[in-house]
């Protein structure tokens, strides 16, 4: 094993390693085998606060999915800054057990505006985002499962309308979730 590996917990104060990582630095065109290994050098700026500080806050939420006909998915939802204002964290839980509940990380990381995405299942997916005019679009290119949000504040900003896309073939676009925010506080 080589010094520096993530396995090698023997290191001793005073000894050096090498910090590696994955980047995909063009999210919007990733394909597989795009990553490449770097030492990490990873710059992020802040959001804009004004922007995003319409999101801010505790949100109700009502969803259908095509794979859940006649459902209607309820739960709740949370946007806050992590110290500092530089990243924007957004918290997911839903009553109904077919959806996973979530965390998303929003940020410029390395001059890209992007989103983290994770679930209870283990999910974790990386998306380009745009957040202009009070709409919040991301997407993420992946073969066999590419997906696109947007999602639109209103004027009085307390509901955000939301509608998701899939795609297994990158040309056509099928509708899945969408989604209902209405702001609780």
């Amino acid at each position: 094993m080589e010094r520096g590996d993530a396995a090698d917990s023997q290191l001793a104060p005073g000894d050096e390693f090498v910090v590696r990582a994955t980047s995909y630095t063009r999210l919007d065109t990733w394909q597989p085998g795009d990553a490449r290994d770097y030492e990490v050098k990873s710059r992020t700026q802040e959001l804009d606060p004004q922007d995003w500080q319409t999101l801010v806050g505790t949100w109700s939420l009502d969803a259908t999915h095509p794979l859940l006909p006649g459902e209607t998915i309820r739960g709740e939802m949370t946007f806050e800054w992590l110290d500092g204002r530089r990243l924007l964290i957004q918290r997911s839980s839903y009553e109904h057990p077919e959806i996973p509940d979530a965390i998303a990380i929003f940020g410029v990381i390395d001059d890209q505006l992007s989103m983290h995405y994770f679930d209870s299942r283990a999910v974790h997916r990386i998306f380009t985002v745009s957040f202009i005019q009070g709409t919040l679009r991301y997407a993420r290119n992946a073969p066999g499962f590419s997906q696109r949000f947007t999602l639109t504040v209103s004027d009085d900003l307390n509901t955000i309308a939301g509608r998701g896309e899939l795609s297994r073939d990158g040309d056509s676009w099928q509708e899945d979730l969408a989604i209902t925010y209405r702001r609780i506080r």
